[in-house]
């Protein structure tokens, strides 16, 4: 009760409990002590109607407290939220890698479902139509537009190597260009030089795939060949090898082919070796460039 005005009283509730929080309604009523009158609500007390509730200079009062409670969570709400505890404690499984790639490559080993074959060299190589004319615009010129290979269940295949054409269906299945080992790595493994004998098998197998690629249009495949190609150059065979890129259209392998003569320091076995390429009578050009990119090599 608040006694600070005479002529008024003040009523109020109060949570003592620290730090805590409630939600809740009160009202005050006066009671008669005699109780011959019912509970009066207590808002702002008249002298008329509250007379008959002040006995002796005092009052009863009566103060009713509604707390609201939070209702409780449901049991189909609290058995969701244990199962979903219990699958978060639990260890996950892995997502494993896509497995694309192996079956592509068991789908050209087993050679299921295919409906084209290649003749190549006597060999019979046997695809998938949609599969090859996927990666080669090439192949899908020939096998879906207007030439008499798409209506053809046999395809004859001149100027390519069977091992050649092995390697490139395998590519175009399976992204597979480890076809053969890198020609530096022969070269060291025969004790030759690069281009002096040592690796010279291995430079072959990769230029018969890239003659295959090139006639295909499977350019990130010849890419992989040129760059293969540009690590195996040598004084006994970069002049060869620039007529190989010129008759291909090796853009790579035929700038490094330039760029090694042009700053070669065994000019006198190299100008043999252009020699024998026949550089000098069918491709007098590419010498002019060559000269022009020396003079500007050796004055940088």
């Amino acid at each position: 009760m608040d006694g600070a005005n005479e002529d008024s009283i003040g009523l109020y509730i109060q949570l003592v409990t620290r730090g805590a929080r409630a939600t809740a309604a009160f009202h005050f009523s006066l009671l008669d002590p005699t109780a011959s009158l019912p509970p009066l609500p207590l808002c702002v007390l008249d002298d008329a109607p509250g007379t008959g509730y002040l006995t002796r200079d005092g009052m009863l009062v009566e103060c009713t407290v509604t707390v609201v409670v939070p209702p409780p969570e449901s049991a189909a709400a609290a058995g969701e939220s244990g199962r979903a505890a219990q699958l978060a404690a639990q260890p996950t499984a892995a997502v494993p890698p896509s497995d694309m790639m192996d079956q592509l490559r068991d789908m050209y080993a087993s050679g299921h479902g295919t409906d084209v074959t290649f003749s190549v060299g006597g060999e019979l190589l046997r695809a998938h139509r949609i599969i090859v004319a996927m990666r080669s615009p090439v192949f899908r010129a020939e096998l879906y537009e207007e030439m008499a290979e798409s209506r053809a269940h046999r395809v004859e295949v001149h100027g390519v190597r069977p091992d050649a054409f092995k390697a490139l269906l395998r590519y175009i299945y399976t992204d597979d260009d480890t076809f053969t080992t890198s020609p530096a790595a022969a070269a060291a493994a025969s004790g030759g030089e690069d281009g002096d004998g040592g690796g010279e098998a291995t430079t072959t197998a990769i230029q018969d795939v890239l003659v295959a690629v090139d006639r295909y249009g499977v350019e990130r495949l010849k890419l992989i060949c040129e760059h293969r190609l540009r690590e195996a150059l040598g004084v006994g065979n970069v002049a060869r090898m620039l007529a190989f890129a010129e008759d291909h259209h090796c853009a790579v392998l035929r700038e490094a082919c330039i760029r090694f003569i042009a700053t070669c320091d065994r000019m006198g076995d190299l100008v043999a070796t252009l020699g024998d390429a026949q550089l000098v009578s069918t491709r007098p050009l590419i010498l002019i460039e060559v000269l022009e990119k020396s003079h500007k090599f050796r004055s940088v």
